[in-house]
Formats: structure tokens, sequence, C-alpha cells
């Protein structure tokens, strides 16, 4: 077993696993008040089920090799796991499917975890909290403290996102995610077109936009490569990128803190398992910072459109490319080339309605 898997679960048992104990005291609820309700099981076991892994993917990808000595490596790996896995259990506190929640107690883990030096496990701890307390409808003293926390994730993020590109490859498709990234609309050959299937640009940028910084890309000829590429987009400097692991744990956070609640179908074209209640409400107040949509089946898009979901180079010599692009529920293949070493948009390729 490897020093870095050791923590993973040294720091699950320490502070994620006294949550599922036997113990009436420890256990999410009691049992003596009864067996948990058949949701609230399967949320737990969910949760359970590759939490270490979580956790671990987590702290790998906030970590940047290379600059820092291997004994500060390592110091700040344990950190992160240590963050990762307190966060988790102070969420298994918070759960809304939780029959024995305990908002003020998961309130005080938050609050603990929050006065950790800044990564992004202790943002989201501060993001949770903000959530929580706009269900107790605390929601100015909540709307500080997210401004706050997402100015401090912003800058956390800033050395890394102004480095350069790490290879040739990364930085054709950073200028290629540059190019076709504009959360207005005003892209070359689409700026016309501001309504799509379930969705229309809006007239200026929100205070934050969100991106994925992962992405496949697609050598000539080769299977799809996941990338992870911090980038500047120019003219939108409050961009926050996220790693898909990042974003899975955010995308969680709705429907932990305010239940899996979903309305009725009123009628047959309308779209089933969309959110009401307390999900709703948390992300009706995260709409205020960033765009914050139901996505078309279940669960919440966090990413600002549109989203580039995977960049192709037609040949060897990276002169050609397709970028896939969703927005709303349909998308289209931007077809691009390098001219003059500098990337432009030169043709609309397939569209399609997800």
């Amino acid at each position: 077993m490897t020093l870095a898997r050791l923590a993973v679960v040294l720091v699950t048992m320490v502070w994620v696993l006294p949550a599922w104990a036997p113990s009436s005291v420890s256990r999410p609820w009691s049992e003596a008040a009864g067996a948990a309700p058949a949701s609230s099981d399967r949320m737990n076991r969910a949760v359970r089920r590759g939490l270490p892994e979580r956790i671990a993917i987590r702290s790998a990808a906030s970590t940047t090799p290379g600059q820092q000595s291997p004994r500060a490596e390592a110091a700040a790996d344990a950190s992160r796991l240590a963050h990762s896995a307190r966060l988790e259990a102070a969420l298994a506190l918070a759960a809304e499917d939780n029959p024995g929640r305990d908002d003020e107690a998961a309130l005080a883990a938050l609050d603990s975890l929050a006065s950790e030096p800044l990564d992004f496990s202790v943002g989201a701890a501060r993001i949770a909290k903000a959530s929580i307390l706009v269900k107790q409808g605390a929601e100015q003293v909540a709307a500080v403290q997210m401004q706050g926390v997402l100015e401090e994730l912003l800058a956390l993020r800033r050395a890394r996102v102004q480095a350069p590109p790490a290879t040739p490859l990364d930085a054709d498709v950073a200028a290629i995610r540059a190019l076709v990234f504009r959360p207005t609309g005003d892209l070359p050959l689409l700026e016309n077109r501001r309504d799509w299937n379930a969705f229309s640009f809006p007239a200026s940028l929100p205070p934050f936009v969100v991106v994925r910084a992962d992405l496949p890309v697609v050598a000539a000829g080769g299977d799809a490569v996941r990338r992870t590429v911090f980038q500047r987009f120019p003219g939108i400097p409050r961009t926050l990128l996220f790693t898909s692991d990042e974003l899975a744990l955010l995308e969680r956070l709705p429907t932990v803190l305010g239940g899996v609640q979903t309305r009725l179908p009123g009628s047959a074209m309308q779209v089933p398992h969309q959110p009401v209640g307390g999900a709703m409400a948390i992300a009706t107040f995260w709409n205020r910072f960033f765009p914050t949509r139901q996505a078309h089946w279940t669960g919440w898009v966090l990413e600002t459109y549109p989203i580039v979901t995977q960049v192709e180079f037609l040949d060897t010599a990276r002169t050609r490319a397709n970028a896939r692009v969703t927005i709303g529920y349909s998308g289209a293949t931007i077809v691009l080339e390098k001219v003059g070493g500098r990337w432009k948009v030169v043709g609309l390729g397939d569209e399609w309605i997800t």
C-alpha cells in the first residue's frame, strides 16, 4: 500500500466513518427512532461507496507537481486529504435525507474546516455553509460569504491560470477554447443566433463563469485523452476553473443539502424529475453568482455555456480542428483552422439536440 493510499484510509477512518458507526450517538440517525427510510439508506450507501477514491482524486486534482519539495508536497497532499474527508463528514451531518440531520453540528464542522488554509475542499465547505444559511433564511449573510469565497477561489488558481500551457498541445487546446468560449454568444458564425434549444445567451457576463478545466482531446488518428488545461480567457477575467471531480462535488451540494424532492410533470411535454424545494432554493441562490441550471433529466449544470466538450485535431500538424460545444439542450461542431500561428473559426459542422 502506498503512503498516499494509506493516508486516504486513515483520514477516512478518522473523519468520515464515525458518521456510519453502529452507535446511535454517532450514526446520522438514531436506530431508536426506527429504521432510516429507504431513500436515506440509498443516499448513505451512495455517499460511502468510493469515498476514499473521491477524496484521493479530489486531492490529486488540486496538486501542482514540481513546484514544491517532495516533503512539502507530501504535507500539502496530507492536508488536502484531511480537508476532503472532513468536508464529506460535515455533508453527511447536513444531508437533507438524513432524518437525524443536525444543521448546527454541520455548520460547526464546516466553520472549523473553513478556518483552515484555503484549498478546494475548504472553499467548498464555505459554499456549503452559505447554502445552509440560505435554507435557514439568512440569505443576506450567505450572499456576503458566497461572494467572498468565490473571489478567494479565483485568486487561489490565479498562478496556474497565468502560467504558460505545459505543452504545445495544451497551448492549442487553450487557444481554441478561448476562441470558442463566448458566454454572451458572440462566437463567430453564431453571433446572430441568440436562442438555442431551452437556452438564450445573456446580454452581459454574469458575476462569475464556470469552466471545466479538463476535457477530451483527440489527436489526428488517435484516441481521446483527457487533458487538464488551466488558462486565461481574454475579456473574461472572473472565470472559475474546476476539475471534473471538483465539479462533481459542487453538483452534489444542492441535492445533498436541499433534498431530492421533484415536481410531477403537468403535461406530457414537461421535463420530468425537475427539482423543487430546498435544492431549488440553493440553486436559485447560486445562480446570482454563476449560471446554475437544472440538467435535462436530473441534477445540475454549473458549467457556463457554451461548454466545450471535446477538441479533435484533424491533422498531425494540428492546423485543423473541430470543437464540439453544448449549448442548452443542443450542440454544434465548430470547425477551426490555424492560419499564421493563430486559430480562427471557419465553419459550422453538425448540430444536434440532446
